[in-house]
C-alpha cells in the first residue's frame, strides 16, 4: 500500500447517495460514501490509520484497497496509466494490417431513396472527390447480388482467418428495401445461423415505407433486426419524395403492424436535429414505441457540426436526451445512442475499447462499408476511399484505414485530459471530415454536450445498478449490486 497513490485520472461527481467515481481511461464507475472517498483520497496514510481499528475495520479497509486497485483508482507511485493506452495503440497498428479488428460489414445495397428527409445524414457526409463521383455514378446506384456475395465471402474469410466467431452484417442505403432482391439473396445464401464457424447477425436501417408481409416474414426468419427511422408520432420532417405531405405515423403505422404480426425485432432510430429538436416529444415517442411492440429506441444527435454551435438548441437536446432516457427507464423501454455507449463503458455495462476494439463508433477500424459497385469506405458517412472489395488486403494496408483504426485508442490530441477520454469517439467521423477535412480533430461545441449528457446519466443511474463501495458499521466495505 505504501507504493500506491490515487490515480491522476480519477473523475469524481457528487450524487445524492454519495460520490460517483471512475477512471478517465478505464471506467470502473462506483458510488463511494464519504468514508470510502476519504480513504481513496488519503492514500496509504489514510489506509494505515484505518487499519489500526477493529478486525472488522481492518477487513473493510483491505477490501476497499483491493477494489480501488482493481478499478485503477489506486496505482503505483510514478506510474502513468496512459502507457497502457499507448501500448494498445502500438499493437493496434499491427492488427490493422491483418484485418483483426474488422468484425462488421455494411452493405450499401442502394444509393437511391424514396424519401427526402430534411436532416438526412447524406447532407453531412464528407463529399470527397471520390465520394462525390460515386454518389452520382449510374453504376453505383444499385448493388448486384454478385457484389454482395463477393463482399460476404471476403469478410467471412477475413473474420474466420482471424479467429473471430461472429460477423455483423448491416443492409444500408439510401433506402435498402429499394433493392430487396439482393437482401433476400444474401439471407437465403448465407443463412441466419452459422456460416462455417462464423455466426452472422443481420440488421437493416430502413424508413419502413416499402415493407410488405413477405419481407417481414423473411426478415424474421433470418433474425434481421429492423431499425426503423422514426422521430416522433407527430413528425412531419420525413416525407416521401413524390407524394403529398403526410406524417410518419400515417406512413408507417401499417408497416409496424406487419412487423409485429410477423414477430420481428424492431427498433427505432430517432433523430434530434435542428429540424426536429424543438418539436420533439420523448415521452410520446416512448409510449408510442411500447404500443407498437418496438424493443428499443436509438436517439441520434444531429451529425451536422453547425447544430452544436447553437447553444439554445444544444441545451434543449441535452434535456430531451436525459428526460427521454429517464422516462424510458421508468417504462421499461431502453433509450440508447452513442451518448449512452460512452456512459455504459464507464459503468462497466459494455466493454471498453481495450476489449471491443472501439469506443462508440465501429468506424474506428472495426467495420467496412461496401458501395453498390464494390468500392470500400470505412462507413457510409465517411469520404476517404480505401479501395475495392476485390482487393481487400490492399485496402487494410492503406494509411487511411490505419488512421481510422487508431481513433479507437487516440481520438484526437485535444481529447487528452477530458473526463470522457477513454470512452467517447466525439462527433461522427464523417461530419468531422466534412467540417475539418481531416481526422485527429474535435468539434469543441459537441464535446460540451457529450459531457453534459454523461454527467446527467451518472446522476440518473439507479443506485441498484451501480457498484457501491462504502465504509459503514452496517455492512462490509464492498456492497456490490450487479447491473
Amino acid at each position: 500500500m505504501d507504493e500506491l497513490v490515487p490515480s491522476r485520472y480519477l473523475r469524481i461527481f457528487p450524487r445524492p447517495d454519495g460520490h460517483a467515481v471512475y477512471h478517465g481511461l478505464f471506467g470502473g464507475l462506483a458510488v463511494l460514501d464519504d468514508g470510502a472517498l476519504a480513504l481513496l483520497r488519503g492514500g496509504p496514510a489514510a489506509m494505515r490509520r484505518a487499519a489500526t481499528g477493529t478486525p472488522r475495520a481492518r477487513q473493510r479497509c483491505h477490501q476497499l484497497a483491493s477494489e480501488f486497485q482493481a478499478r485503477g483508482f489506486l496505482v503505483p507511485d510514478g506510474f502513468d496509466e496512459r502507457a497502457v493506452i499507448e501500448e494498445g495503440a502500438a499493437a493496434r497498428i499491427e492488427r490493422c494490417r491483418t484485418g483483426h479488428l474488422v468484425r462488421a460489414l455494411q452493405l450499401v445495397v442502394a444509393n437511391e431513396c424514396n424519401f427526402r428527409c430534411k436532416y438526412c445524414f447524406a447532407k453531412t457526409m464528407w463529399r470527397s472527390p471520390e465520394r462525390t463521383e460515386l454518389q452520382s455514378s449510374p453504376s453505383n446506384q444499385v448493388m448486384s447480388a454478385a457484389v454482395a456475395h463477393r463482399a460476404m465471402d471476403e469478410l467471412l474469410a477475413l473474420v474466420r482467418g482471424q479467429g473471430h466467431d461472429t460477423l455483423q452484417v448491416e443492409f444500408f442505403g439510401g433506402e435498402p428495401l429499394t433493392n430487396w432482391p439482393v437482401i433476400a439473396s444474401v439471407l437465403e445464401c448465407y443463412g441466419n445461423g452459422r456460416a462455417g464457424d462464423v455466426a452472422i447477425r443481420y440488421s437493416t436501417t430502413t424508413n419502413g415505407s416499402l415493407l410488405t408481409r413477405e419481407m417481414a416474414d423473411v426478415l424474421q426468419r433470418y433474425g434481421v433486426t429492423v431499425t426503423m427511422s422514426f422521430d416522433s408520432p407527430a413528425s412531419t420532417d420525413r416525407v416521401l419524395a413524390h407524394a403529398e405531405r403526410r406524417t410518419a405515423r400515417e406512413l408507417l403505422e401499417d408497416k409496424l403492424d406487419l412487423l409485429r404480426a410477423a414477430g420481428n425485432w424492431v427498433t427505432f432510430n430517432s433523430v434530434l436535429s435542428k429540424e426536429t429538436v424543438e418539436r420533439f416529444d420523448g415521452a410520446a415517442l416512448v409510449d408510442y414505441a411500447l404500443e407498437r411492440g418496438v424493443r428499443m429506441i436509438g436517439l441520434i444527435l444531429d451529425l451536422d457540426p453547425e447544430f452544436y454551435a447553437q447553444e439554445e438548441l444544444k441545451r434543449l437536446a441535452a434535456r430531451h436526451v436525459l428526460a427521454t432516457h429517464q422516462y424510458g427507464s421508468e417504462r421499461g423501454m431502453p433509450v440508447v445512442g452513442y451518448w449512452h455507449q460512452t456512459f455504459a463503458q464507464i459503468a462497466g455495462w459494455q466493454p471498453s475499447t481495450l476489449r471491443s476494439g472501439y469506443k462508440t463508433c465501429p468506424a474506428e477500424g472495426c467495420k467496412l462499408s461496401v458501395e453498390p459497385d464494390g468500392h470500400l469506405f470505412i462507413c457510409k458517412c465517411c469520404g476517404t476511399l480505401l479501395g475495392h472489395i476485390s482487393r481487400l488486403r490492399e485496402a487494410l494496408a492503406t494509411e487511411a484505414y490505419q488512421a481510422y483504426a487508431q481513433k479507437g485508442f487516440q481520438n484526437a490530441p485535444a481529447c487528452t485530459g477530458c473526463e470522457l477520454e477513454g470512452f467517447c469517439s466525439g462527433l461522427c467521423v464523417g461530419a468531422v471530415e466534412k467540417q475539418r477535412g481531416r481526422l485527429g480533430v474535435i468539434e469543441p461545441t459537441a464535446c460540451d454536450l457529450f459531457r453534459e449528457i454523461n454527467r446527467g446519466l451518472v446522476l440518473q443511474a439507479p443506485p441498484g445498478r451501480l457498484d457501491r463501495l462504502a465504509v459503514s458499521e452496517e455492512g462490509d466495505a464492498r456492497q456490490v449490486v450487479a447491473p
